[in-house]
């Protein structure tokens, strides 16, 4: 019996770790004004998690288009966060 991970579980773990440091990276954000210093800690936090600029400034730009709360919770940014890479794929 090999030892060595699957691709589909070397997959899986990569995607946890993604999971686990986009969750490390948002941690303190949730309750804080959505101002241009948070927005820019939170684009900053999603490159740093593996989700690329493009998707990271697309983000930060639905979260500052004022739709949501001002003092929005950490759930309601990982909402977002989850959403972005499916919006207009329906």
């Amino acid at each position: 019996m090999s030892t060595t991970p699957s691709w589909h579980e070397r997959l899986l773990g990569g995607f946890k770790k993604t999971s686990d440091r986009l969750v490390g990276n948002l941690a303190g954000l949730g309750g804080a004004r959505l101002d241009d210093a948070t927005l820019d800690e939170v684009e900053e936090a999603l490159i740093a998690s593996d989700l690329g600029p493009d998707t990271a400034g697309k983000i930060r730009a639905r979260l500052s288009e004022g739709t949501f709360e001002r003092n929005m919770e950490e759930l309601g940014i990982r909402l977002v966060v989850a959403e972005e890479p499916f919006r207009g794929r329906r």
